[in-house]
């Protein structure tokens, strides 16, 4: 029995395979690496699509961009390979650290230096304001860069933020105020807050605000009345596209009409002008400003 044993065991062992088994097994083994190339496989093409959906989209933002144009005839490439270079360049330069320094106060002088000496010929006196704060914060950073050891080790991103606020304070004004200050009432906070709200919103969509070159100009005076001192406030667009008055009246038209004037007291006029909307109301004072104790 003990020499039967071996030779049942060594027949068990080249028991031969079933080759129709052997190819169940392969395709079953091999399913689940196919299922999971297939998810790979859609990523990929999904990345790519949404690179050239991004591609098409830059081409398209840039396309009335003369100097963009022309510097991409020049090279020879795509508008959208530039720009997506050009956001390459920006993020090893500011968030790897690459030069941020460097490249910071290159974007902090070359413009600014330009626009600041254009401000001193020009006879607005807007944008000398604009450029006298800017200098102001530049210098505040260029003092904080003194301890930049310190600075860095508790706010990495700090050229991020320094590149972020210059090109803020470099960018155009769209709002101009003009008017002496005075305090107002908290329920004049609300409701003229309210109806800027609205107006800023309208703008926005349709009006100066919709436009890079658009301008608003909130201005307000003092007129003398026999039931007492009156105050004109104007909110005057300006740059953006034309303007014509709406077909139909909505939520926009009762704030800003129909609610400005119960709130102060006063009456409100609309003026749908070419260049751009003309929005006054004319309220008592006494409406608006709170008196100091």
């Amino acid at each position: 029995m003990a020499s039967q044993q071996p030779s049942s065991s060594l027949t068990l062992a080249l028991t031969p395979i079933n080759p129709s088994r052997m190819a169940s097994s392969g395709s079953n083994s091999s399913a689940p690496a196919a299922a999971g190339g297939a998810p790979g496989g859609t990523v990929l093409e999904v990345a790519r699509h949404k690179f050239e959906a991004l591609r098409v989209a830059i081409d398209a933002e840039t396309a009335g961009m003369e100097s963009l144009n022309q510097l991409a005839a020049r090279v020879g490439v795509a508008r959208s390979t530039l720009v997506l270079s050009g956001a390459g360049f920006l993020f090893a330069f500011i968030f790897l650290g690459f030069g941020a320094q460097f490249f910071s106060n290159l974007l902090g002088m070359a413009y600014p230096v330009y626009a600041s000496f254009k401000a001193i010929e020009s006879a607005d006196a807007t944008d000398d304001t604009q450029w006298l704060t800017y200098w102001v914060v530049y210098g505040c950073f260029s003092l904080l860069e003194c301890f930049l050891d310190t600075v860095l080790f508790w706010f990495p991103f700090y050229f991020t933020f320094k590149v972020g606020a210059l090109a803020f304070l470099q960018a155009p004004q769209q709002l101009e105020v003009l008017g002496n200050d005075f305090v107002l009432k908290p329920e004049a906070v609300q409701n003229l807050g309210l109806v800027l709200h609205e107006l800023a919103t309208n703008s926005v969509k349709y009006g100066a605000l919709s436009a890079p070159e658009g301008k608003i100009t909130i201005e307000w005076t003092n007129q003398a009345a026999e039931t007492g001192t009156m105050i004109r406030f104007v909110w005057t667009e300006s740059g953006g596209p034309p303007v014509k008055p709406p077909n139909e009246t909505g939520f926009g038209t009762t704030v800003t009409k129909t609610h400005a004037a119960a709130s102060f007291g006063g009456h409100v006029e609309v003026d749908f002008r070419k260049t751009g909307l003309v929005w006054m109301l004319t309220a008592p004072r006494s409406t608006m400003e709170r008196q100091r104790s």
